[in-house]
């Protein structure tokens, strides 16, 4: 048999052919290794773990009701629950994105959705229908953290969060640093035993309930609670 002969180029070609269809096997014995897991930090009154990297609502989830911008805040949710997210920020000074994010929880069905919210109007009388106002938009049977926004009225609504935590409404609370920068916004991960920037004073009955105090950056007399 020749070099150039049919016959030698049928072997060559089945020997070619053999030794790929071994080495894939190979090829496909170490899948690339998945994504890392989501770095964490407890809640202090709680313990619970909650991923560092949440997703905020302000502007971006503002979209009226444009079914095509509302879809694609669907993806983004999908996308953020299927890397591990779970805290999801919004406020009644968002415009549509309570009820954009409701809507996409109602189609999405997360298994581990922590809801944040904010309540944010003068007095504290008001506060209540408002924060009811805000879970139905959200389509939960309660918010895990409420927040007083930008301290208005914080000292009212606090009264009215604390109750709702005692009566098992709530599950978390904070208080924001003040702030006139609306892209600082307030985390829900923070000392539940300190004073904060702008507050003097914390009720010791706050600490006893364990609220979250966020931005303690002026911590100056840490509480005996």
């Amino acid at each position: 048999m020749t070099l150039d002969s049919p016959s030698r180029r049928r072997l060559l070609q089945a020997t070619l052919a053999a030794s790929g269809s071994l080495a894939l096997p190979a090829l496909h014995a170490a899948p690339a290794p998945g994504p890392a897991p989501l770095l964490t930090r407890p809640i202090p009154s709680s313990g619970e773990q909650i991923p560092v990297m949440g997703l905020g609502s302000w502007i971006t989830f503002n979209v009226g009701r444009d079914p095509q911008a509302r879809k694609e805040c669907q993806e983004v949710m999908r996308q953020f629950f299927a890397g591990g997210g779970r805290m999801i920020d919004s406020s009644p000074m968002y415009g549509s994105a309570q009820d954009v994010i409701g809507e996409a929880v109602q189609a999405i069905k997360p298994p581990a959705l922590f809801s944040a919210d904010k309540v944010w109007i003068s007095g504290g009388a008001r506060g209540v229908p408002q924060i009811e106002t805000s879970r139905k938009l959200w389509r939960v049977p309660r918010f895990d953290l409420l927040q007083v926004h930008n301290l208005l009225s914080w000292e009212e609504h606090l009264k009215t969060l604390l109750a709702m935590k005692r009566e098992g409404r709530l599950r978390q609370m904070t208080v924001p640093e003040p702030t006139s920068s609306p892209s600082c916004q307030p985390s829900s991960i923070g000392p539940p035993d300190r004073t904060i920037a702008g507050i003097s004073t914390v009720d010791a009955a706050m600490i006893a309930e364990g609220v979250v105090l966020s931005h303690p950056v002026v911590s100056t007399t840490p509480s005996s609670g």
